[in-house]
């Protein structure tokens, strides 16, 4: 899974739970605590189980996390907790109709009808935010060569 995925908020969500890292304010510290096993044998122990227990595996999925930023469990929350949403929201690409998570009605620059969108990362850039056809396997391409598009009511 990576954070393409429309279970990514749910895997993160788990993670940063009671089950998982158990992120809490800390009254006594003036901040927050959590429980993590970083540099303590198994760095992903809750993100392992969590995974497994969701259908996923966590050998690709610990390994995607881990090539960007997301080195423990609590690094994954830290560093890759943000969904799909969010980070195009950070990116001043709102308003969007999100239809599943990474998931957005839009239109590119050189097509006049909307289609459905898949928003991520492909493997020449990794750290670019891209946007493709859904059923298309051609490229990822550049955010402003697509129009994201609001409705009103159900879509």
């Amino acid at each position: 899974m990576t954070i393409e995925h429309p279970l990514w908020a749910a895997f993160i969500e788990d993670l940063q739970g009671p089950e998982g890292c158990n992120f809490r304010e800390d009254a006594q510290q003036g901040g927050f605590a959590w429980e993590c096993h970083h540099g303590e044998g198994d760095s992903f122990h809750f993100s392992r189980r969590i995974l497994r227990d969701m259908g996923f595996n966590p050998v690709r999925s610990l390994q995607w996390a881990e090539e960007n930023g997301g080195g423990c469990d609590c690094e994954i929350v830290l560093n890759l907790g943000k969904s799909m949403e969010d980070l195009l929201h950070d990116r001043g690409l709102q308003p969007a109709t999100r239809i599943l998570e990474g998931y957005y009605w839009a239109r590119h620059r050189r097509d006049p009808l909307p289609y459905i969108v898949q928003v991520g990362r492909d493997s020449d850039e990794p750290e670019v935010l891209k946007a493709r056809k859904v059923r298309d396997d051609g490229p990822y391409l550049p955010l402003d060569e697509f129009t994201f598009l609001a409705f009103i009511g159900t879509v």
